[in-house]
Parts: C-alpha cells; structure tokens; sequence
C-alpha cells in the first residue's frame, strides 16, 4: 500500500506502561511485516526508552527478535529503580571516569543505569547507522523539556549527516560535541518531571567535554 511506504510513530510517556505500548507497536508492525517501512520515531519519556533502545539495536543491527527478547526481558525484571537508588548509596560509581562530571543526584543515578542499558552508545553512533543506510530509520526525534523556561528540548537529526539539539542557542553553542551525547543521558533527560526527577542539568551533567563551553 502506497500509503504506508513511509511511516512515522510517535510515542508517549507514561514510564514503563508507555515503554511497554511502544515496544508492542513495533512488534505488531514486524509481524505485519511494515516495521521496515517506518522512516521517522519520534518520543517522550516512557516512549523513549523503548525508541532509545530500538534505535541502539540499530547501531547494532541485532534482528529485531532478538532486540524484543533482550528488551522484554529487561522490562519484566523491573531493577531500574533498584540499581539506580543503589547507585546513590554507593560512592565508588560516582569516581568512575564515566560519571566523574555528574551531580550525585537521583536524575543521574537514573542516568548512569541508564547508560549501562544502552552500552554507553550515542547519538553519534545512531547517526552513524543512519548515513550508512544500516537502518530503515531516517530521521530520530528524542524530546525533554527545559522547565525553567519551559521550552520543549529536542536530541534529533534533521537530515543526511546534520544533527541537532534543543533549541536554537544550544545547538549553534554544542554542535561540535552533538556526537559523544550518550543514550542513557537523552533517556534521563526525556524522563525528567517535576515533583518526581528534577531536570538533568545541560551541560554538566553529560559529558567532561561540555565544562570549557560553559
């Protein structure tokens, strides 16, 4: 069907509930055989988890069962909460050269659990898949919100090799650096709200690179 040739999916938050209705779509449409055939995911918070992941198994190019056992079964373990509150107690995690330029606080215990799902992997690399046509995927929308100025807050790539982030001050400011943002952090990022998970702060709480353009 002509129509169908080019899919977008948008994916909503609502934690492990949307994680859970997001992985089913893309399960639904691998069986009708029409997952190949979507060119652009676009999410949020709980929906995010599920488009970071499968964008990561595209780095990866792991055959999609094998993504939806790994994923599945990560989902039913449910130790994210776990792990990360024990990332609190625990301070040896924070001197990790990886996680040496984070505020210890529960938004980037969330965050490092996070990077450990996503093996550390970046939006570089999936840009990467994407420009060596090793993904069916084209474009990839990840969206947060900026809650002081309650601006919405976007890891993206527009298209071909460009990339870009956030709003348009933030992006001609960090561009040189988009490649080394890493899943986990646009996944805590994403999921951020308020009275539950203050805000990941940009840009100190990605990467030591971002310190000298403060």
């Amino acid at each position: 069907m002509k129509e169908l040739k080019s899919i977008a999916l948008c994916f909503s938050g609502g934690g492990y509930r949307a994680a859970c209705f997001s992985l089913g779509t893309l399960s639904l449409l691998e069986k009708v055989g029409l997952l190949e055939n979507v060119k652009t995911i676009s999410t949020v918070s709980g929906g995010t988890i599920t488009g970071v992941k499968y964008a990561q198994s595209q780095i990866q190019q792991k055959d999609f069962q094998l993504f939806f056992s790994e994923y599945y079964e990560w989902l039913v373990k449910d130790e994210l909460t776990s792990n990360a509150l024990n990332h609190l107690r625990w301070p040896l995690i924070w001197n990790k050269p990886e996680n040496k330029h984070k505020r210890k606080n529960p938004i980037n215990a969330f965050a490092i659990e996070y990077n450990n799902f996503t093996e550390h992997e970046t939006l570089g690399e999936v840009q990467d898949a994407i420009s060596e046509g090793k993904t069916h995927l084209e474009r990839v929308i990840f969206n947060a919100t900026d809650f002081d100025s309650t601006h919405q807050f976007r890891f993206q790539n527009i298209k071909g090799n460009q990339k870009r982030f956030g709003n348009g001050r933030a992006h001609s400011k960090y561009k040189e650096v988009i490649n080394d943002i890493k899943l986990g952090d646009i996944i805590a990022a994403s999921t951020a709200f308020p009275g539950g998970f203050e805000p990941i702060g940009f840009s100190q709480d990605f990467t030591p690179k971002y310190k000298h353009l403060d």
